[in-house]
């Protein structure tokens, strides 16, 4: 982190449902998966005299569940865990993205350090998991290529290494849950119409003690909007530490909707995903939709 100006910036997305058809038809190409990415960035206490600590591509991938970084729930967690089970002077964020991947088509992540070029590429969706391939390309070097299944909801955890600038690199992967209901009438049969329609919008205030500390992050709320155009059943599908959830619900609850309506005008209740990006140091990104 510069010790300039702080710019931060607060990006608001609104999508329907997470819910994916499973893969029957794998050559759909308009098959897309909501992904949060993160970037970690660990520095060493000192020279290392011996070989690397931690597996570099294609090695083993470390999956929360089965590594000491188990009882790592969240990203403060994970960092401090990373820091002991490697001796890392210190561990820092280093970018936080959401996005929808695109079955069978590569999606390069944002990176920090310019010598390392990751790509991400998911290979298969259902309702339950998601497998992706993580390309690692290093200045002058071959690619390598590793695959990885995980859980939707879960986390996966893969590591590298980018020399002595910043000689760890570690890239989560979190394909989010399919839990969220399709949009519905108030019979529950069939979607609605006309969909609802944002018509105040609260942004969400960063929290200071994130901000100072450096973290950013992504979260995903579900909310049902009724047919008095209000939000109602708010809550987290997906989680950040140090305020971050708390600032996205306290601004998502005050927003009001034109509610949504079937093909006679009759408002309708219907379920909505907002995904909100909290990012230090570069412009809000629109995300497509899905």
């Amino acid at each position: 982190m510069s010790n300039g100006v702080r710019l931060f910036a607060v990006a608001v997305v609104l999508v329907s449902s997470l819910t994916l058809t499973p893969l029957a038809a794998a050559d759909k190409p308009e098959e897309r998966i909501l992904t949060v990415l993160r970037v970690l960035i660990g520095r060493p206490v000192a020279a290392e005299a011996g070989p690397a600590r931690i597996s570099v591509i294609p090695g083993p991938f470390v999956f929360l569940g089965k590594s000491p970084e188990e009882e790592a729930r969240d990203v403060l967690q994970l960092m401090g865990a990373l820091k002991k089970n490697y001796g890392l002077a210190e561990v820092s964020i280093g970018a936080t993205s959401s996005e929808w991947l695109q079955l069978r088509k590569e999606t390069e992540i944002a990176m920090p350090l310019g010598n390392v070029r990751i790509g991400v590429t998911p290979l298969y969706i259902d309702a339950t998991q998601a497998a992706y391939s993580i390309r690692v390309t290093k200045h002058g070097e071959e690619p390598s290529e590793a695959k990885v299944t995980i859980v939707r909801g879960e986390r996966g955890l893969m590591g590298t290494r980018d020399g002595d600038e910043a000689p760890y690199i570690f890239l989560t992967i979190e394909p989010l849950s399919s839990s969220a209901q399709e949009a519905k009438g108030q019979d529950g049969k069939g979607p609605a119409v006309m969909p609802a329609e944002l018509v105040q919008r609260v942004q969400p205030v960063y929290p200071p003690d994130a901000w100072k500390a450096g973290i950013d992050g992504v979260v995903v709320l579900e909310a049902r909007i009724g047919i008095d155009g209000q939000v109602h059943d708010l809550k987290a599908l997906r989680s950040e530490p140090m305020g971050l959830t708390e600032a996205a619900i306290e601004a998502v609850k005050q927003w009001r909707y034109k509610p949504a309506s079937d093909a006679n005008g009759k408002p309708l209740d219907v379920f909505l995903t907002v995904t909100i990006s909290f990012a230090l140091d570069h412009p809000v990104q629109q995300k497509p939709t899905k």
